[in-house]
């Protein structure tokens, strides 16, 4: 998708969204991503960037998360209510 918006490099400098885009989740009082880049200056640098959002977002949250049911979904794990404090190994 990103190629075929953008046929050079050059094209990038007069997008201001995704400038904006770029600046905002660069800047360490607003997205303060460690290693964003602050400004898009490659089509390269561009796809990489969005695919890595998109893999974080989607395949790599399922793969640590789905596996939670498991452990979660058995109802002595973790209890919807509890009433009184959990007791302690000490009392058994």
């Amino acid at each position: 998708m990103v190629e075929s918006l953008y046929k050079e490099d050059s094209e990038l400098a007069g997008d201001k969204l995704l400038k904006k885009f770029f600046s905002e989740c660069s800047n360490p009082k607003q997205g303060d991503i460690k290693g964003f880049p602050s400004t898009p200056t490659t089509i390269q640098e561009v796809t990489k960037t969005l695919t890595k959002i998109i893999w974080q977002v989607s395949g790599y949250h399922s793969a640590l998360n789905f596996s939670q049911p498991v452990s979660y979904g058995y109802a002595p794990f973790r209890p919807a209510g509890l009433r009184m404090p959990l007791p302690s190994l000490t009392n058994f």
